[in-house]
């Protein structure tokens, strides 16, 4: 049984220079562990470092047990070490106080591969792309080249009227323009009236200048993906090419298509098990057999778009 972890600790610490004064007391302490046992070991583990700084995670267990991980020296230590100097410079960018070799650098990359794994599971080092979700452009767009199909016609306006007359005094002249299958960045933003598929998935006030978009997560968005219009209409047309194909190939098809992969053995023994209970409750409410197998596909087909897998890119 694996034993509970009372806490964690990081910080960084010279290489076999480790003594229960700060920062290793005070980040250790008040966990109760062993302090000079701590230090023998740390100080025995990274001797070779002898000075350097040596960042290190410490994970406390609730019986007073602790074990820690250290890495390699952080890189502005490497280059200053390799430079020769101290510290750096105090103009950064005009006054020069040291200089490195490529040999030099290919060195110091090869001391911080190893951190760039696992290792770093908060990717401060920046070894990958972080997770980002999708923006709410190419959630309409996937949904609708999963469902009906997207065109991919280039060029053009979707505005019915002359330019600036979209705006009357309290209102606008914005009727269908969002009724289409046109890529989203053909759709006309009006500063007073967005597009509510954008809305729900955090597009940026039209009226403001904004660097960054927020990225929410809320209850509105998950009703969105279960309910409006656009999803209704893609799973639809989804659902009823999946019915066309044989039981066992639907869930096969279902995840290649909203996922981008084969689903695993319990992904597909829950979907046929989903599927069934949604038929037969269908079955019994009245709805004829075809239809209520037709609507059993198509809420998984909402449930798949809903998942967080579709939503974020890794």
């Amino acid at each position: 049984m694996a034993k509970q972890v009372s806490g964690q600790a990081k910080f960084q610490v010279p290489g076999g220079q480790a003594t229960p004064a700060p920062p290793v007391g005070t980040s250790l302490g008040k966990f109760g562990i062993n302090l000079g046992q701590f230090v023998q070991q740390f100080n025995d583990r990274t001797k070779e470092y002898n000075g350097t700084p040596i960042p290190v995670i410490v994970t406390v267990y609730g019986d007073r047990t602790f074990d820690f991980v250290t890495k390699s020296p952080p890189a502005a230590a490497l280059l200053k070490e390799a430079a020769g100097i101290v510290k750096g410079s105090g103009v950064p960018n005009k006054e020069k106080v040291g200089t490195v070799t490529r040999a030099q650098i290919s060195d110091i990359v090869q001391k911080k591969l190893a951190d760039l794994n696992a290792t770093d599971p908060e990717n401060k080092l920046l070894w990958r792309f972080n997770r980002r979700r999708l923006t709410g452009e190419e959630v309409r767009d996937s949904v609708l080249a999963l469902g009906p199909g997207l065109d991919n016609s280039m060029g053009g306006t979707l505005l019915k009227v002359k330019n600036r007359a979209y705006v009357t005094g309290s209102n606008t002249n914005i009727t269908d323009e969002f009724d289409n299958y046109r890529r989203s960045v053909y759709l006309p933003v009006v500063r007073s009236s967005v597009y509510e598929v954008l809305q729900a998935l955090d597009f940026p006030d039209p009226a403001v200048s904004n660097g960054d978009r927020n990225t929410t997560t809320v209850a509105p968005q998950a009703l969105f993906m279960m309910n409006s219009s656009l999803v209704d209409e893609a799973t639809s047309e989804l659902a009823t090419r999946l019915t066309a194909l044989n039981g066992s190939e639907r869930i096969n098809r279902a995840y290649s298509i909203i996922m981008g992969r084969q689903p695993n053995e319990h992904e597909i023994a829950n979907a046929q098990e989903y599927t069934q209970q949604v038929t037969v409750t269908a079955t019994a409410a009245g709805m004829a057999t075809e239809d209520a197998e037709l609507a059993a596909w198509q809420s998984l087909c909402r449930v798949l778009l809903s998942t967080n897998e579709f939503f974020y890119v890794e």
